[in-house]
């Protein structure tokens, strides 16, 4: 974490202290003022690195086992310390087959760095019982999946 300096250092533009972002101070202590664009920055780097590296890995994770993966959500908690990851089986039972595989995935994620929890739920699971669209990312939808159910067909759980 950066020191947080206890006085501002005036910019030279208009002798006024600013912030990195090149905002002036306003009322609230120049302490404050610096903390929060600190934390600012640290979560857009935060955001940055989880849209260059955790979206790809389950992107990708999620197409290698497209055979037995209908979809996958990420949920957004602002303020939480880690992130929940809901993959969902292409079958109506808890897939025994993929749980290591899931497992190596939340393993691959906390590599990367991030705290996580990966949830296996099945295709007759209901995302809006786990959590509103705005909550949510959704990082992959099995198109074969989709056009069995278009066609009214059940999907091949494998």
């Amino acid at each position: 974490m950066l020191p947080i300096p206890t006085e501002s250092i005036p910019d030279k533009r208009d002798g006024r202290p600013h912030l990195p972002n090149g905002q002036a101070l306003t009322g609230r202590s120049a302490t404050a003022d610096f903390a929060s664009a600190v934390r600012e920055t640290e979560r857009e780097e935060a955001r940055d690195r989880f849209e260059q590296t955790v979206l790809p890995l389950l992107r990708e994770w999620c197409v290698t086992r497209a055979d037995r993966v209908l979809a996958c959500y990420v949920r957004l908690f602002p303020d939480a310390d880690h992130l929940r990851v809901y993959v969902f089986n292409l079958g109506t039972a808890y897939d025994f087959d993929l749980a290591p595989a899931v497992t190596e995935l939340e393993l691959s994620i906390h590599r990367a760095g991030w705290r996580v929890l990966v949830r296996q739920m099945t295709a007759v699971d209901d995302p809006s019982d786990l959590f509103s669209p705005e909550q949510a990312i959704q990082v992959y939808l099995n198109p074969a999946a989709v056009a069995h159910a278009e066609s009214g067909a059940a999907p091949d759980p494998g």
